[in-house]
């Protein structure tokens, strides 16, 4: 959108169609615009001075009525410079297909590169000195809703850009004789061993929100407390000015997702959370005191997810010896726990409807009543 004095409001006629499975009569009544529930036909207002160099998205009056009325209770704005960043920018993290016709028959497809499977780092036999530059690597495997995953099953070489001097390895051998294997595929604006962008290393370690860059149905934020290395699949939410777990809370709730679907990027189904949404984030900050109670509940999911995970080691054990009362009274167990993730959502969820005021019509907008 430029800038202009010509239409600094207008209105804009929309036609959405929510049916993925439509048929060509019923495309022929989208086209003419016969009322239908799989349509949605409304007039969308578009104010330029408020739209200039941001992301624009279509809503309905009442829906948009209800987005400002949210917005405008925003009273912090997270820092783009010093509290979100990208995750690592991999030249090559695994091997795929191109790279390995490069390479010849003695390699495999999904090879680690730059990031490495246990049994992987085992065979690189890494010395003292070596084992300074692996760190714990995560995927979407390990980083959930809410909770991540301590246990990483993948670890990464991380070298940063002084690494671009071909010598920079001579004190680090054996990774230096790994990477060397596969200096014809190594693509890296640092090669011959530096990442293609590792970001700051203090970006990675500690306490921070870990967002999902592209998430199905609804967005994805990771609470964590311990040093966790990632792909560009994930951004970092890092900051001292407010509590993350209440942040986390926050985020994680339907107001936010509904906020994140007509004022974010969508790609169809898809949520794409990137810098420019969080930025726009319409985020209430309230007292440490206040706070409490959503600090508690997110305590209590991320205990009970994590026992989730332990009880599901112990059910396998259960069933690989047959000893079924055991197995049925850890399934009960695991029941009550995923009830507690499921309640103390629902109840957060209550609880930012309150804290933004929405009525009852509004609520039922957010859910899509």
């Amino acid at each position: 959108m430029t800038k202009s004095k010509d239409n600094l409001k207008y209105k804009v006629k929309i036609s959405k169609n929510l049916n993925k499975n439509i048929n060509s009569d019923e495309v022929l009544g989208f086209l003419n615009k016969n009322l239908n529930e799989k349509f949605d036909f409304f007039i969308s207002n578009i104010e330029k001075n408020k739209m200039l160099n941001k992301i624009i998205g279509f809503s309905n009056q009442t829906k948009e009525a209800l987005l400002d009325k949210v917005e405008k209770l925003k009273n912090f704005n997270i820092d783009g410079k010093n509290e979100i960043f990208s995750g690592i920018d991999f030249p090559q993290d695994f091997l795929n297909k191109k790279s390995k016709e490069v390479l010849g028959k003695n390699f495999n497809i999904g090879d680690g590169v730059f990031v490495l499977s246990k049994k992987e780092i085992d065979l690189i036999k890494l010395n003292n000195n070596e084992v300074s530059l692996i760190k714990p690597f995560y995927t979407t495997n390990e980083l959930e809703k809410y909770w991540g995953d301590k246990e990483n099953k993948f670890w990464t070489i991380y070298t940063n850009s002084s690494f671009k001097n071909p010598n920079s390895l001579d004190n680090y051998p054996n990774i230096k004789n790994h990477l060397d294997k596969f200096q014809k595929i190594i693509t890296s604006e640092n090669k011959p061993y530096g990442l293609n962008r590792a970001r700051e290393e203090n970006n990675f370690l500690g306490e921070k929100i870990i967002v999902k860059r592209k998430s199905p149905n609804s967005p994805c934020f990771t609470y964590v407390n311990f040093d966790c290395f990632f792909n560009r699949t994930f951004m970092i939410i890092k900051s001292k000015r407010i509590n993350l777990k209440y942040l986390t809370s926050l985020l994680n709730s339907k107001l936010i997702a509904f906020w994140l679907k007509y004022k974010g990027k969508m790609q169809g189904d898809i949520f794409q959370v990137d810098k420019e949404p969080l930025l726009n984030l319409p985020i209430l900050k309230i007292d440490e005191e206040s706070q409490k109670p959503f600090i508690n509940l997110v305590d209590e999911i991320l205990e009970a997810k994590q026992k989730v995970k332990d009880y599901k080691a112990l059910l396998d054990e259960a069933i690989k010896n047959n000893n079924f009362d055991r197995e049925i009274a850890l399934k009960k167990e695991l029941e009550n726990l995923e009830n507690i993730c499921t309640t103390n959502e629902k109840t957060i969820d209550q609880m930012v409807y309150k804290l933004y005021d929405l009525t009852a019509d509004e609520i039922k907008i957010v859910e899509g009543v």
